[in-house]
């Protein structure tokens, strides 16, 4: 059985990047931080390298077990260019025909997948020893890599240890310009008018850049905010964004990082603060500020509207219901609108005949809070749960073809679908059915649905509950493709709850085992209400011959844990599948202000589309592109992306194409806004680079050494002289002068 995803490990300061890199934390038959098929690993506390204790395999039933960990690359300074060394140390007990133990690690990009560099280093063949032995291989950090999955590949039937593994960066690129900011995104900050909020700072880290470090603010609203300092020149430093606004509202600009002479380096860094007047406070009030008492039969509703009223508000009117005694109380909403009356509901849900109490408060920033108590009383007896608290896992009759529309399910009633396990491990609520209706209540399509708000419930008991497929049939299905659909909603910043994808087996006298998959799932608050669409191709792994895929939710209850998650579309074995493909993965564009630029066409190519495609632009600096049409037919076609920006600075969004049934694809978008485009007077010597008719010219009063690279960085084009002309395809180049350098689009 291959193990399909990992956990991540984030870099630290120190130089092993591996966490508990000589297994010596070990309890409940694994190791942790890393991922080992169950049952496999032992704690060797005799023969060993150093420290306490080595890994000791368990005679391996799998073709291939892996024990492995990923190492994320993200939010560190570990660049490009820069060499690291794979190590492992290792003695094979028991040996076998053809070798025991290979490296098979690789590079990952969160967007592509597998990247193939340094692959004949890193994925070796198997190897044996039978005494303590080394193994070492070193590989170079490739560009755009998010993470790095080290991964040790073990025989079957053979019985090795491992101990002081390792893997670390051995050099840094010596010449290879680098700027890295962190944090990437700042929070917004409040402050009243007339005085100062500071946001958290920011380090910002250099090497070999020719020019200083320049901050620079712009934006409508950047009066409001400063910086401690606008020029950097140390390899480290911490830069604070202070935020003193003068007037009442919300406050929005954008900081420029940047080095003149590495463009393709700079950053921009979104600012929000937002103000308020002391003699004018955020005021919240509830009518009517008292009620009655409520009663209801057990599983019966009984509920009243109030009215939230609040002024002056710098933010939203956000709500929690806190159960004082017994949970049956919730409300419609835990987010409202500020500045308004806005109507808020409150319903008695008993489950068990009794008396019950809540408290439900009101609060907005900077406002007093506002509460208000309701009591309930329940009569009669309570009913069962209508939803399974255990896994039945049976491998009869597994299927080579699933398709699930969830068309027969019924609204927010469990979900109860011939194979399927609709599993509750916490908390008092399963995967429903869900009824999606146009504004003539017409049923227009159905969902799986799992979300633990509860309405008017403020304690935050955390909930747990699986919808588990039918057991699948790898070796007779038509095609390994496992298929479906995401979208969440009411998703907010900061919010706990996950949706996880987990392949499962059941392994002879071993048990249950399940991974979780690395995916993507919509998290953040700007993808609400959005489709997204996963095709996993499981062939060439080592599946069991009949396994299962589940879908896990999992987070707090109550009214302050609104997301919602939503799946559809679910299929295993199919040869029908959509698919739709772009002929560009990227656009890249230099622009000047405020003068709008057209990308060349890119052509949509499809296959068995059945709805038209829909396309979208997100990201920072959305706002910025417009594309020439939202949707293409099921045939495909092409469109083009346009910009205009008054600031100058790097422009990053992305182009989502998606239609039901295929699998979403991204087109990355970057432009950098100068105040002119090309090279002018470098050092007053009067040398000019410039674009034109898909020719690249160069020209000096004097000759020099000329370089020209292309956006991988290969070198195209080398000589010296005053002058050159040089045809050019469409895309971006980096041509230095004596090492002077300048970024370059060819339209």
């Amino acid at each position: 059985m291959t193990v399909l995803s990992m956990a991540l490990v984030p870099l630290s300061a120190d130089d092993e990047l591996l966490s508990n890199a000589g297994f010596e934390l070990f309890e409940a038959g694994t190791f942790t931080d890393w991922h080992i098929p169950l049952g496999m690993a032992a704690a060797e506390t005799t023969d060993k390298v150093e420290g306490a204790q080595a890994l000791k395999t368990v005679e391996v039933t799998l073709t291939k077990a892996y024990v492995q960990q990923a190492v994320s690359t993200l939010g560190t300074d570990l660049q490009a260019g820069d060499t690291c060394e794979v190590r492992i140390r290792y003695k094979v007990l028991t040996a076998q025909p053809g070798g025991d133990i290979c490296l098979d690690c690789y590079w990952e990009h969160s967007r592509d997948g597998e990247l193939k560099h340094d692959s004949v280093t890193l994925r070796t063949q198997p190897f044996t020893a039978n005494v303590w032995s080394e193994k070492t291989v070193r590989t170079t950090v490739p560009e755009g890599a998010s993470r790095f999955n080290f991964r040790v590949g073990i025989t079957k039937k053979s019985v090795v240890l491992l101990d002081d593994c390792s893997f670390r960066r051995v050099a840094n690129a010596t010449t290879e310009p680098r700027l890295t900011v962190t944090p990437t995104a700042l929070n917004s900050v409040s402050a009243a008018i007339n005085t100062t909020a500071n946001m958290t700072p920011l380090t910002i880290r250099q090497a070999n850049l020719t020019t200083p470090v320049t901050l620079e603010i712009t934006g409508a609203n950047r009066d409001c905010f400063s910086l401690s300092t606008n020029s950097i020149t140390a390899a480290e430093a911490q830069v604070v964004v202070s935020y003193h606004p003068t007037t009442v509202g919300t406050h929005k600009a954008t900081l420029i990082i940047e080095s003149s002479n590495h463009p393709e380096l700079s950053q921009t860094i979104s600012l929000t603060g937002k103000s308020y007047d002391p003699a004018q406070p955020p005021t919240l009030s509830i009518a009517p500020a008292s009620i009655a008492p409520f009663t209801a039969a057990v599983n019966a509703d009984s509920s009243i509207t109030v009215q939230l009223t609040s002024t002056n508000c710098i933010d939203y009117v956000y709500a929690k219901v806190e159960h004082l005694q017994g949970a049956a109380f919730t409300i419609n909403n835990s987010m409202f609108t500020q500045n308004t009356t806005v109507p808020v509901r409150i319903t008695f849900h008993p489950t068990a005949a009794g008396t019950y109490s809540s408290r439900i408060t009101f609060s907005s920033d900077k406002a007093d809070d506002v509460a208000i108590t309701v009591t309930g009383t329940a009569t009669g007896t309570a009913g069962t749960a209508d939803y399974d608290s255990t896994f039945v896992w049976t491998m009869d009759n597994p299927r080579t073809l699933l398709v699930e529309p969830f068309s027969t399910t019924d609204h927010n009633h469990t979900i109860a679908l011939d194979g399927w396990q609709n599993v509750v491990l916490q908390g008092q609520r399963p995967w429903w059915g869900f009824a999606d209706k146009d504004a003539q209540d017409n049923i227009i399509d159905h969902y799986a649905k799992a979300t633990a708000y509860v309405w008017q419930q403020t304690e935050d008991d955390p909930w747990e509950m699986w919808l588990v497929t039918p057991p699948l049939d790898y070796l007779n299905a038509a095609s390994q493709l496992f298929t479906f659909r995401v979208m969440g909603n009411f998703m907010f910043e900061g919010h706990s709850t996950v949706l996880e994808v987990y392949y499962i087996d059941t392994i002879p006298d071993k048990g249950l085992y399940k991974q979780k998959l690395d995916i993507d799932i919509p998290a953040d608050k700007d993808q609400n209400g959005e489709w997204y669409e996963f095709h996993l191709d499981l062939a060439g792994q080592n599946i069991a011959d009949v396994f299962f895929m589940a879908f896990r939710f999992a987070g707090n209850s109550g009214n302050a844990n609104s997301t919602t998650y939503y799946i559809d579309d679910v299929s295993w074995g199919r040869t029908d599948i959509p698919t739709l493909n772009a002929d560009s993965a990227s656009v890249i564009m230099t622009a000047t202000k405020s003068t709008a630029i057209t990308s060349t066409p890119i052509t949509v190519t499809t296959k068995n589309l059945t709805e038209p495609i829909k396309l979208t632009i997100g990201g920072a600096n959305a706002g910025r592109f417009e594309l020439s049409t939202n949707t293409l037919p099921t045939s495909g076609g092409q469109f083009t992306v346009a910009f205009e920006s008054d600031t100058e600075g790097v422009h990053e969004a992305y182009i989502k194409l998606a239609s039901r049934g295929a699998a979403d694809k991204y087109i990355a978008l970057s432009v950098l806004v100068k105040a002119t485009t090309g090279l002018n007077a470098i050092d007053n010597d009067r040398t000019y680079v410039w674009a034109e008719n898909a020719t690249l010219h160069i020209h000096a009063d004097e000759p020099h050494n000329i370089v020209v690279h292309d956006a991988a960085g290969r070198c195209i084009w080398q000589q010296h002289t005053s002058t050159a002309t040089l045809p050019a395809a469409a895309g971006i180049y980096f041509v230095a002068i004596d090492n002077r350098i300048v970024k370059i689009v060819v339209p």
